[in-house]
């Protein structure tokens, strides 16, 4: 069933394909190869970006520890103060489990106490506290680089199109310009639902994540997130 955030995506979609259709396909085509070629280049290159501004700035995770509080979101304070190295593989599963957070948090919260990925801490507060603020780190670092990426690829192509001009197709250019305008659109879907967990865990607000989660393309785009699912949980 279709709720409110899904006819917004088909909104948008719908208007990124006649964006698509306007442009014609070559430009089109460039654009998405530039949303491409950003993405990739972020995903190799965010975590160098996460560690310099651990270094550059020790404060700053305590700041989003502080802001995001992640521990609040275990059960118990008496929970809170256990050693992770002391816990099961069950007891981890089940704190992580009943704590409910969203996605990515829950996967890489989970990764991180069952292998021990931030040997600093100890207590499941800790762990909770942390990874929310590393994942947190991550993310904004993914999405900055790749708008600032994008942001100059796109000023290229249109440098390029007003100097040289884009040579259209002859036949079924605006078929496929709406194509790649789809596509596009798809992308730009990822990048906004990508921000749905650092506003969940700044602002919860628990009406927005049940909306997604009874949203069909919502679910989609916020489960199978391109940016959220290849991020790590530490820098």
């Amino acid at each position: 069933m279709m709720n409110y955030i899904d006819y917004i995506i088909l909104a948008v979609l719908s208007i990124c394909a006649l964006i698509g259709i306007y442009n014609g396909f070559v430009a089109s085509a460039l654009s998405f190869l530039s949303s491409l070629f950003s993405w990739l280049a972020s995903l190799i290159f965010h975590p160098l970006l996460s560690k310099f501004l651990v270094h550059r700035y020790p404060d700053l995770i305590k700041k989003l520890v502080y802001y995001t509080e992640g521990a609040s979101k275990v059960q118990s304070i008496e929970e809170q103060a256990l050693h992770v190295s002391s816990l099961t593989e069950e007891q981890i599963i089940d704190i992580v489990t009943r704590a409910q957070l969203p996605p990515p948090f829950d996967r890489l919260l989970m990764f991180n106490m069952l292998n021990g990925t931030l040997p600093h801490l100890t207590t499941v507060g800790e762990y909770f506290n942390y990874s929310v603020a590393y994942i947190i780190l991550n993310i904004l670092c993914f999405i900055t680089l790749f708008v600032i990426i994008k942001i100059t690829c796109q000023v290229i192509i249109s440098i390029t199109r007003e100097v040289i001009g884009l040579p259209a197709l002859k036949k079924y250019d605006w078929v496929a310009g709406a194509g790649i305008g789809l596509i596009r659109g798809i992308f730009l879907m990822f990048l906004l639902f990508s921000l749905v967990p650092v506003i969940l865990a700044l602002v919860p607000l628990d009406m927005i994540y049940s909306s997604i989660e009874n949203s069909f393309l919502g679910k989609f785009f916020f489960k199978l997130n391109i940016f959220t699912n290849f991020i790590k949980g530490f820098v």
